[in-house]
């Protein structure tokens, strides 16, 4: 459920951006009510385009992902440039007075979440042990310089001035800086970002799903895979259903949701490494944290208490995230019930699915 409201985000993303540089404000044509049915049209719209190269297969995916990468990376690095005649150190150290830590811990939290989800595939890395910390390193250190130098840049420039500031800016910011031509090259940029990060996504969570249903865990209809590609069209379409609902809020409502139950599924990750160490230390696992069980507790204690403050701050953000929150987790509660009580074969028979593991890796 987090992964497939995550994805709700860029939908929005890209249609603030838009109205951003035409209109110059992303909530023009919102209300006091909420989403306008204008901007919840063309968020759907987004969402059936970006779903689309889903529905074909995971080589389609593959391939998309790295064409996108390149396309991505090259208008900032210009946009750097221009950007470096026109900075004033003494911009870096302007305070705000109505500074708000708690949105912004919680932009950061969403930044960088999603590490745990590489712990799916452990199974089919060599040498996981040794692998995945270097990769993780290498993630973190990539990721961290992707928002810190252009943010540096455009920081010290500053134009239009930081307070005008919000999702779907930097398009604005290119215009001002570098003139129309980059504008157009960022806002474009932009729309393939979050194009590849919502088919990453997507494929993800159509093939999460379709295994919790292999495993019992989801109702069998979610199991069925395309016959010539293998993909889960019917939980694909599941997880659309939920997006172009969620597209009927605005982003920090749709954010304080994601990072809500993000934020939740973490703590259980967390509780259940420690649980397990002490209850099951026999068990074989793909990797294993380098620390002693008492210094993997004190590990744990910071993160743990920035999820318990991740969760507590987009609950009380607003009564429409308190609301949507309450409802996510009874459902959850409910389903989880339904299923103790009715539970599904604990393999469901995947149909029309000739592809293996080995063919789908091939692909990629």
């Amino acid at each position: 459920m987090t992964a497939v409201i995550d994805n709700a985000i860029y939908p929005c993303l890209i249609v603030d951006t838009l109205l951003a540089l035409v209109l110059g404000d992303k909530d023009a044509l919102n209300g006091e009510n909420g989403v306008a049915w204008s901007v919840f049209v063309m968020r759907a719209v987004f969402a059936v385009l970006f779903m689309l190269p889903t529905l074909r297969s995971i080589k389609v995916v593959g391939h998309t992902l790295l064409v996108l990468g390149v396309m991505i990376f090259l208008p900032f690095a210009v946009l750097i440039v221009y950007a470096m005649p026109l900075i004033e150190p003494a911009n870096w150290f302007v305070i705000r007075q109505d500074r708000d830590w708690g949105r912004l811990l919680s932009a950061l939290y969403w930044n960088y979440s999603g590490f745990d989800a590489a712990g799916a595939y452990a199974g089919e890395i060599q040498s996981p042990k040794t692998t995945y910390p270097k990769a993780m390193v290498l993630t973190v250190v990539m990721i961290a310089f992707t928002y810190i130098i252009p943010f540096i840049a455009i920081a010290g420039a500053d134009m239009p001035h930081y307070t005008t500031w919000d999702d779907g800016s930097y398009s604005v910011i290119a215009q001002m800086i570098g003139g129309t031509w980059l504008c157009i090259w960022v806002l474009i940029s932009s729309v393939f970002g979050n194009l590849g990060l919502y088919v990453a996504e997507m494929a993800k969570d159509g093939f999460q799903l379709a295994g919790m249903a292999d495993s019992g865990l989801a109702p069998p209809y979610f199991a069925q895979r395309h016959p010539d590609t293998g993909v889960p069209r019917r939980a694909i379409l599941l997880a659309f259903f939920i997006i172009v609902f969620m597209g009927m809020f605005d982003f920090d409502t749709i954010l304080g949701i994601d990072n809500f139950l993000s934020a939740l599924s973490s703590l259980v990750e967390m509780s259940a490494a420690v649980r397990m160490r002490f209850s099951h230390p026999e068990i074989e696992r793909p990797y294993r944290v380098n620390l002693s069980d008492k210094s993997l507790v004190m590990a744990m204690m910071l993160p743990f208490t920035l999820g318990i403050f991740i969760m507590m701050n987009e609950l009380t953000k607003s009564w429409t995230s308190f609301l949507l929150n309450v409802i996510a987790l009874t459902l959850g509660y409910l389903i989880q019930k339904y299923i103790e009580r009715h539970p599904y074969h604990k393999y469901a028979e995947i149909i029309g699915a000739p592809l293996h593991l080995t063919d789908l890796s091939e692909d990629l």
